[in-house]
């Protein structure tokens, strides 16, 4: 990866893959504001109901795809992300384990996966739908905690810089 340092480049592809979707909201956010001052220009109380879920549409999305800037994400598909800072790891925001809770991290899992994405990109230079797709080292690694418990996490992209970052910075 160029541009990013050496130890941060695993973190700088999951935030690339985690937030592949933030185009779209942002082209629903536009669509719905535009629909709604053309229903506000010629009055129509429809037209106003119709641009609703194209604007709230386009909110969820970026909120969904949003990562907080004191974290570092390491992965995570549909609704669940996680993440790493400074006190520890976390799931959509909430600390699940803190770094002193925690004895070890080791890798369980390892495989290339391919993350196909609608590309808004493509879509606007074609005029088509365009499918795109990320080939990067997906697995699972698991977190051992003092008190004998164990919490696996999945989808973490590159687990292995991951870990030995983790390693290196927290325990």
């Amino acid at each position: 990866m160029v541009g990013y340092s050496d130890e941060l480049w695993p973190f700088e592809a999951a935030r690339r893959v985690l937030t592949r979707h933030r185009g779209w909201g942002y082209f629903l956010i536009v669509v719905g504001a535009f629909i709604l001052l053309v229903a506000v220009g010629l009055r129509s109380a429809v037209g106003v109901v119709f641009s609703l879920p194209f604007i709230a549409g386009g909110y969820l999305v970026l909120r969904r795809t949003s990562i907080p800037r004191d974290l570092l994400p390491i992965g995570g598909r549909g609704g669940r992300k996680y993440f790493i800072g400074s006190d520890g790891i976390y799931r959509n925001r909430e600390l699940i384990a803190r770094w002193s809770d925690v004895s070890d991290v080791q890798v369980v899992t390892e495989h290339e996966s391919a993350r196909t994405y609608l590309s808004l990109r493509g879509y606007l230079a074609s005029g088509n739908m365009v499918v795109d797709y990320d080939v990067v080292k997906e697995g699972v690694i698991r977190v051992y905690l003092r008190d004998g418990r164990t919490i696996d996490v999945p989808y973490v992209i590159y687990p292995t810089q991951v870990v030995e970052y983790v390693r290196r910075k927290y325990l």
